[in-house]
């Protein structure tokens, strides 16, 4: 029994640094997400505490998938660094709250001489976007599923409670495999369409690509590497979450091992005790 509890010992040590270092590194993918924008009036009161950027409203449904990664371009054209920063808030006062605080802020930033930043809000009660979800999946279907075409809010999950600022950020555009598929959606489905390497199709239109970045197709990419950081977030975090799942694991299996353990030295115990007494009786009766 020695053994096999060593084993688990050493294996749960092994998990336990493994989970750590998971951890780590999800918290280090999580921080670099900010990609250095600031946060909106965290000294702020109730309204501030309860918004959260764009970016820390959703996570992917599968950052493992390797076809996720060929749509990151796409991604930084249907949304870009200046509504992954939009302050999300649940209604009109929390909004006005946050607003309130980030004047506040801007004017003792003034009069350290520092620069001003930019705040925009989106209040959740206040949201109406248009749903094009419906003609978009009857588009994608037409065209063969989402080997041509695929709806960006599709790719993550988010709370229910969100969705007015995910249509809002997502729902306007879809994403076609080739320009071909592109061409089709926007001309056949009057769909903005928007291709892997970011060619955005608009019915009687066709605009170059663009990563989001500025400068044209080759330019900047800032975009693009807010949206990569972000898919190494939700990576780092599933690993995480694996990585501890297996020291809860290890750590369970480590324990029944003792309690098989403890048992068994009390069972040796007791035997040990029987025997001792059954010598003794016979040492007795021999005399």
């Amino acid at each position: 029994m020695a053994a096999p509890r060593l084993r688990a010992e050493h294996s749960l040590l092994w998990a336990q640094q493994a989970a750590a270092a998971a951890r780590a590194e999800a918290c280090a993918a999580a921080a670099a997400t900010a990609g250095g924008a600031a946060p909106a009036a965290s000294s702020a009161g109730s309204g501030a505490a309860a918004a959260r950027r764009l970016f820390e409203c959703f996570r992917f449904r599968d950052p493992a998938d390797s076809g996720v990664a060929r749509m990151l371009r796409a991604l930084a054209v249907v949304c870009g660094p200046s509504i992954l920063d939009v302050a999300v808030v649940p209604d009109a006062a929390a909004a006005s709250a946050l607003l309130h605080a980030h004047r506040r802020q801007q004017q003792q930033k003034q009069r350290q001489h520092q620069g001003a930043s930019e705040l925009r809000i989106w209040p959740l009660d206040r949201l109406a976007p248009l749903d094009r979800s419906r003609a978009q999946r009857d588009a994608a279907r037409a065209l063969g599923g989402a080997a041509r075409c695929v709806l960006p809010i599709d790719l993550f999950e988010f709370d229910a409670a969100l969705e007015p600022a995910m249509l809002r950020a997502f729902g306007g555009m879809v994403i076609a495999a080739d320009d071909a598929a592109a061409g089709e959606l926007a001309a056949r489905f009057g769909l903005s369409v928007v291709s892997l390497v970011g060619s955005v199709s608009q019915r009687g239109s066709l605009a170059g690509g663009w990563d989001g970045g500025g400068g044209g197709a080759n330019g900047g990419g800032w975009a693009a590497s807010r949206w990569e950081a972000l898919l190494l977030r939700d990576g780092a975090a599933n690993a995480a979450a694996e990585a501890e799942a297996a020291a809860a694991r290890a750590a369970a299996e480590a324990e029944e091992l003792r309690r098989r353990a403890e048992e068994a030295d009390r069972a040796a115990g007791a035997r040990a005790a029987a025997v001792a007494r059954c010598a003794e009786r016979r040492g007795a009766a021999e005399q």
